[in-house]
């Protein structure tokens, strides 16, 4: 038995892996401890959480909690000693914070010894946009040094000097300067307001009067947040405990949050009137859509958001379909994840990542393909890089030299547009050195003797003249991920923006399955989902062939189940895609079109064409939160609330269903997004029944096999894992453990032949290939970042080009160019970097002046109609 202060301890404490320390919290016995927080390790370094073990002091921090020990926080040796040592501390620093809070309460005065402050007269470093350094009061704790390297993994921080000299660093010059990536972690975690940030002092005077756990709205991650709030004022966002970012956040989770009362909002309805839009009543703008759409259907289509809740999603596509007859529905997935979905299905059954998050602390080898974690997903980013750290093996595929390709145990660097033949030639090394579970494959794969003579044509030797991977790397990678227990895979937008996206996830998933990596713990294929709710537009149905839960539009009897739900049927034939949607606009025969919550004229690819067929429309509607290049083009715009002024549900890349919980009202005379849908549709003829979005969720409930068992109170902790198929059952952290949704219930094993992207056979526009992609601190179009501190991080788009193509040019960092092939023009900032090879070029697409997208080309993937982003020639010149 463990007694402190008298009171017997849980046994669960009790168990070799908490402390003193954890079992006087348990027993809510008060330890003061400015070094120790249960997100890092101990430090042991402020001796201030000193306690009486058996007669002995110790800290608690630091020692074990066993059976039969006696433990006394409270005596008047421990008193006298706390109190000598604040003294120590403050006549040290000038700490404020919780631990200055603390040392009032032990009634430290700072008289009993003279002032030594190393820190004396040593300026506060405000050049960093959100965070604040003053080393005066700084009391050596180390936490943000512990933060730093062990959540993030950036080692800005580092203890300088001896002895009464020590101090923290982060280098030479300004803070801004460093290599710090702004997650906050530091001043999240500092006691003594060291290191603070720009919400904590701006919000200072404010009394907080809530905390709203939600989810955040930028990647697909799927973050949870603490968001604390002082009436219609955010006063700063934590990381709430979770599975999926134990309490972790990137500068854009927990920073990029003060767009939300930018004066850029859309607040009112505008109506384009003289050709100009104007303010309008709501009565006025609903009345004017839902005529307009009812006027043109079923010519109508609807293009839905990734930023948008599941319910919202949801009402969108039962909308158009039932309203409208029409299966004109779709979502960015088809510009980024529609061929993970696609490829997936075709081998596997299911379009969905198969294993959670937490697996990456699991896998011991972690081959990543088209992914810059750290930058796109930069909490799951940070979650590898501490793997990585711990000993986990990791195989980069990718044309740049990322962060995570720096680290790698090998990186694969191909020639873009060449991951089908390099995964081909990877499955070929596996197949030829016998690196196979054959047990796996006998019993729940199909098609492997035929596939083995198609493999054997593709071995690394044949391929490296393609690829430009030496097949030695490609054949120790497939050594290195066969011969792993628990091999995972990884892969973002690099794999599927490409002429054979969905191909080359076919591949991914042969490689799994020829090692027997699927169905357990510490493996599978997990695509890492771009948008927050990507995932969730699509299990909701916005997508042209299949309606809520994957469920065909072409069979009768998901038909009739949906009308006998919904009240009214919807038609057989499957509707047009997005790059279909804009071609039939084109050619007169789509004549109205509903935009919710994507700016497609900024992000979309061939940007010149996109203006062409929404112009060529006779109605457009966008329902967005800020004006947009697409907005501009609108007849009618209806203002949306953001994920703060809102209630709902996201699906993370994990499918992890989480509550989205409203802390704001919405600006102005706007309103939540399920409403003006709700008010849209009884405009239309269709009234709905809701009053709440869970009343939403529970219908979605009814007609979503996979979310039979879903309901709000079941997701109050950490949300669910699709598929939740009753409300007794805990959801679905790993797919795929028995058997696949497939005839016989087995796998394939799909054989693909490598063909040449359009774009490489003609090489037309330029010498130099273009990729396109993210940046951490925007995301997708910026409109949300670029509206908050985080445009001083990332001012332009940044174009990185090769130090040899630099120097052919006569270009350097920061000389503004211009990019131009046959689509069109754009312009960038040039970043001079090795991270990219000879002939490549990289740019972001965050900013609207840069036009990226008006230089992206109109090649398609072969299955699912993504775009090629990621290769296209242009030719670059100073501006």
């Amino acid at each position: 038995m463990l007694t402190i202060d008298g009171k017997s301890i849980p046994l669960a404490c009790v168990d070799g892996r908490h402390t003193v320390l954890d079992a006087a919290r348990a027993v809510g016995a008060h330890v003061p401890a400015f070094c120790s927080d249960r997100r890092v390790t101990t430090g042991g370094h402020c001796r201030m959480c000193m306690v009486e073990v058996d007669g002995r002091v110790v800290a608690a921090c630091a020692t074990a909690a066993r059976d039969g020990q006696t433990v006394r926080t409270d005596t008047p040796r421990l008193k006298a000693y706390r109190q000598d040592l604040g003294e120590l501390v403050v006549s040290e620093a000038a700490a404020g914070g919780r631990a200055g809070a603390e040392l009032a309460t032990m009634g430290v005065t700072g008289e009993r010894y003279p002032l030594r402050r190393v820190a004396a007269g040593r300026p506060r470093d405000e050049s960093h946009p959100y965070l604040r350094l003053d080393l005066n009061a700084c009391i050596l704790c180390r936490l943000c040094v512990r933060a730093c390297d062990e959540l993030q993994g950036q080692f800005v921080y580092a203890v300088t000097g001896r002895g009464a000299s020590t101090h923290i660093s982060w280098g030479e010059g300004a803070f801004k300067d460093s290599p710090c990536v702004s997650c906050g972690a530091c001043a999240s975690i500092c006691p003594t307001g060291a290191i603070t940030d720009r919400d904590r002092e701006r919000s200072a005077g404010l009394i907080e009067d809530r905390v709203v756990q939600t989810t955040c709205s930028y990647c697909g991650v799927g973050c949870q947040l603490a968001v604390h709030a002082a009436g219609e004022h955010i006063l700063r966002i934590e990381g709430a405990r979770s599975p999926v970012n134990h309490e972790h956040l990137c500068v854009k989770g927990r920073y990029a949050h003060t767009f939300v009362h930018h004066e850029d909002r859309l607040r009112e309805p505008l109506m384009r009137k003289s050709g100009v839009l104007t303010p309008v009543t709501w009565r006025e703008a609903l009345d004017r859509v839902a005529s307009e759409l009812r006027a043109a259907a079923p010519n109508v289509a609807m293009l839905s958001s990734s930023r948008c809740t599941n319910e919202e999603n949801y009402l969108a596509q039962k909308w158009f379909r039932a309203a409208f007859d029409t299966n004109n529905v779709d979502c960015c997935a088809r510009v980024c994840h529609a061929p993970s979905a696609a490829g997936m299905r075709a081998t596997l059954g299911t379009g969905a990542a198969t294993n959670s998050l937490e697996d990456l602390e699991r896998c011991d080898v972690l081959l990543l393909s088209g992914s810059n974690t750290t930058e796109s997903h930069p909490v799951t980013g940070a979650r590898i890089k501490q793997a990585v750290l711990g000993g986990t093996r990791l195989i980069v595929v990718d044309p740049r030299r990322t962060e995570l390709a720096r680290m790698a145990d090998l990186h694969l660097r191909l020639e873009p547009g060449t991951n089908v033949a390099l995964l081909n030639s990877l499955a070929a090394a596996l197949v030829d050195e016998g690196l196979l579970d054959r047990a796996f494959l006998e019993t729940r794969v199909e098609g492997f003797e035929a596939y083995a003579r198609f493999i054997s044509a593709c071995l690394p030797e044949d391929m490296e003249a393609i690829t430009g991977v030496p097949a030695s790397q490609v054949r120790r990678a497939a050594r290195m991920y066969a011969g792993a227990a628990r091999p995972m895979q990884a892969h973002g937008l690099g794999m599927t923006e490409h002429f054979q996206g969905s191909e080359g996830v076919m591949l991914l998933c042969n490689l799994a399955l020829l090692v027997g990596a699927v169905g357990r713990e510490g493996v599978g294929v997990n695509p890492l989902r771009g948008q927050n709710n990507v995932q969730g537009a699509a299990d909701m149905g916005c997508q042209p062939d299949s309606t809520t839960g994957y469920q065909r539009v072409d069979d009768p009897a998901v038909r009739a189940k949906f009308t006998a739900a919904w009240g009214r049927p919807f038609p057989e034939r499957e509707g047009l895609t997005l790059p279909q949607m804009y071609d039939a606009a084109r050619r007169g025969e789509l004549k109205a079109m509903y935009i919710f919550g994507e700016d497609v004229v900024q992000t979309d690819p061939d940007a010149h064409s996109v203006v062409a067929a929404l112009r060529a429309l006779d109605f457009l509607a966008v329902q967005e939160i800020f004006p947009s290049r697409t907005s501009a083009l609108a007849h009618v715009v209806l203002p949306g609330a953001s994920f703060l002024e809102k209630d709902g549900t996201f699906t993370n890349g994990e499918r992890r269903i989480q509550r989205v919980r409203q802390v704001l009202d919405p600006v102005g005379d706007a309103r939540p997004d399920w409403r003006i849908l709700c008010d849209l549709m009884a405009a239309s003829g269709f009234p709905q029944p809701f009053t709440r979005p869970s009343e939403i969720m529970d219908e979605i409930a009814r007609v979503h096999p996979g979310f039979t068992g879903v309901s709000y109170p079941r997701l109050v902790r950490n949300g669910l894992q699709w598929p939740v198929p009753s409300a007794e059952h805990p959801g679905t952290p790993i797919l795929h453990r028995e058997s696949f949704p497939l005839p016989g219930g087995k796998a394939r094993l799909v054989c693909v032949e490598y063909r040449r992207s359009p774009t490489l056979d003609a090489r037309r526009g330029g010498d130099l290939m273009l990729i396109t992609g993210r940046v951490l601190a925007h995301y997708n179009s910026g409109s949300m970042t670029r509206r908050t501190p985080n445009a001083t991080l990332e001012p332009a788009d940044r174009l990185q080009m090769h130090p040899t193509d630099a120097d052919a040019r006569g270009l350097r960092t920061g000389d503004v160019v211009r990019l131009e092939n046959r689509f069109g023009e754009a312009t960038g900032c040039v970043e001079v970097t090795d991270a990219v090879a000879p002939g490549t070029v990289f740019l972001t697409f965050h900013h609207p002046e840069s036009n990226t997208n008006f230089v992206t080309s109109d090649v398609q993937d072969r299955i699912a109609g993504c775009p090629e982003y990621k290769l296209v020639p242009v030719a670059v010149s100073r501006a």
